[in-house]
């Protein structure tokens, strides 16, 4: 008996057509189940790299909350250095 179609397991335990007749190919022999998956690699990928830029931002918005706290504290003692020179 002669199979039409062979599956076989990729790296990621998805399975993946790995022979069919053309018809079931599109743009240069990738098949549309591994054009979606590429797709969604892809959008992974954006994600991914999206997660990254938060983190960035998240310890960016720590640091300005550091000097913005230490600025506080200036303003706090200049204000009473000017409490203590006043008459």
């Amino acid at each position: 008996m002669s199979h039409r179609y062979q599956d076989s397991l990729t790296d990621n335990g998805r399975q993946s057509l790995t022979r069919g007749p053309p018809a079931d190919r599109l743009d240069h022999g990738h098949s549309q189940e591994e054009q979606s998956l590429n797709k969604l690699d892809a959008i992974l990928k954006v994600i991914a790299s999206m997660q990254t830029k938060i983190e960035e931002l998240r310890t960016e918005l720590g640091v300005l909350r550091e000097d913005q706290l230490k600025l506080a504290s200036r303003v706090m003692d200049t204000e009473c250095t000017l409490y203590d020179v006043m008459p």
